[in-house]
């Protein structure tokens, strides 16, 4: 995939507007509620294509603010920038790893517009850097984010659980106060541009939290049981509060979902300290679990389309959820 590859983050974002607008066009978009998704590369590359700067760096060598020799707002604007040029990545890693395994069409779809909106995200902070006289990177960066995409790249619920139900939960709970510490720091522009991005992450976090409940209800599973279970194995650290409770609720997280204090299973008290290990990531390679309908392995597009799954994920779409948590 073009986007995938390209290592100029301006250039990754005009390839992903330009996709959009192929796909979303009513032409584009004239298949989508079948089963077959949009062509493309059968696999996408192990790690995108990236600028020479910043350096990608271990997070414990990154500096923080108060060390940083750049302003406070340009710190937190680099860090932000640095999210979205992943984010554009995550959604398109996950467009071209699921989207051909079975999956309705509008699958493709809502990831691809995901990572048009993270494109246009991702151009807004490089213009507010480049308007404060700094430019993507000038501070060394983590890989963090893209970790995230690797250990769930065997297993659809995984990433849907890792990547848009907690990574960019995330976003839900710092945006705001993200927002008002630009405020106090006199840089209204930058804190506008925060906010309106946190306003539109809301709706990437209902896109992944309407798949993984069609997802878990095709496979006969409870949800929340499920996302638990996955982001103990997986990455505990993101079930950390402080939680935006009100913002979560309103894309269809519950609280007993994600929060270790209102889980009512003891198991919950291993979140905080649990530690994912890659034998126990690259195992999960199964669309579901030992019981589920079908079962993948992660790169092999030589499967059949898994046909009954994505009938029931559709039927559950279509019939329990309504149209705002479905796209």
């Amino acid at each position: 995939m073009l986007s995938l590859a390209a290592c100029d983050p301006r250039e990754k974002a005009a390839i992903t507007h330009a996709a959009w607008r192929r796909l979303g066009s009513p032409e584009g978009a004239e298949g989508a509620g079948s089963s077959a998704a949009p062509e493309g590369p059968p696999d996408p590359p192990p790690f995108p294509g990236r600028p020479a700067a910043p350096k990608l760096v271990p997070p414990r060598d990154i500096p923080t603010a108060k060390r940083s020799p750049l302003p406070l707002a340009v710190y937190m604007l680099h860090n932000l920038t640095h999210v979205e040029l992943n984010a554009i990545d995550l959604a398109w890693d996950t467009v071209a790893r699921f989207a051909r395994r079975g999956l309705p069409r509008q699958f493709a779809l809502d990831f691809a517009k995901v990572a048009d909106d993270e494109s246009r995200h991702l151009l807004w902070c490089l213009q507010r850097l480049q308007e404060l006289g700094h430019g993507y990177g000038c501070m060394p960066a983590h890989n963090l984010l893209w970790e995230g995409a690797q250990i769930s790249k065997g297993s659809l619920g995984a990433r849907l659980a890792v990547v848009p139900m907690s990574q960019e939960a995330r976003g839900l709970d710092a945006g705001p106060r993200l927002a008002a510490r630009l405020v106090g720091l006199g840089d209204r522009r930058s804190a506008a541009i925060v906010a309106q991005i946190a306003r539109e992450e809301s709706a990437h976090v209902a896109v992944g939290v309407a798949w993984f409940r069609a997802l878990c209800h095709a496979e006969e599973r409870d949800p929340g049981a499920r996302y638990r279970e996955l982001m103990r194995a997986l990455c505990p650290e993101l079930l950390r509060p402080p939680f935006e409770a009100r913002a979560r609720a309103d894309v269809g997280l519950p609280g007993d979902w994600y929060d270790p204090e209102l889980w009512s299973d003891a198991s919950g008290e291993q979140a905080a300290t649990a530690v994912a290990s890659p034998e126990l990531a690259a195992g999960m390679s199964s669309f579901g679990g030992s019981d589920s309908v079908a079962t993948i392995s992660a790169g092999d597009h030589s499967q059949p389309p898994f046909q009954p799954l994505a009938e029931r994920m559709i039927a559950f779409l279509s019939h329990e959820l309504s149209p705002n948590d479905a796209c």
